[in-house]
């Protein structure tokens, strides 16, 4: 639903579904080139309810559906939220993670020097 109103689609009549909603909100997504999507906060979905389920599912679905990259945060997310448990093993080993630190070692490892090169203020030289 999160997505729709992203996009300002209209919410769904009498007798549309789910995947109604979802089928419009990928075509929207392909039809305005999105190459990336940001999903933060993800520690606070619980896989154990059925809104924290459904949510993984959407998020996962968009994911195969939609030529973009996407990039999840939140605190400790391997451990809590979308990638804790069985169904989130099965969920993060679809993906790549990137911790803070490996963000960083990255950054400073470039040889093109640039204010932007490495994370926590440091500059290459």
């Amino acid at each position: 639903m999160e997505f729709a109103r992203f996009y300002g689609l209209p919410f769904p009549k009498r007798g549309s579904t789910l995947p109604d909603l979802v089928d419009a909100v990928c075509a929207t997504a392909a039809h305005t080139h999105v190459d990336l999507v940001l999903a933060d906060e993800l520690h606070h979905l619980n896989l154990a309810t059925r809104s924290g389920a459904e949510a993984s599912d959407q998020l996962k679905y968009f994911a195969e559906r939609l030529p973009a990259t996407f990039a999840y945060a939140g605190i400790d997310v391997e451990t809590q939220g979308l990638f804790a448990g069985t169904r989130g093993r099965q969920i993060a080993g679809r993906l790549t993670a990137a911790t803070t630190e490996t963000r960083a070692a990255r950054s400073c490892s470039t040889t093109t020097p640039s204010p932007f090169s490495c994370a926590r203020g440091h500059r290459s030289t």
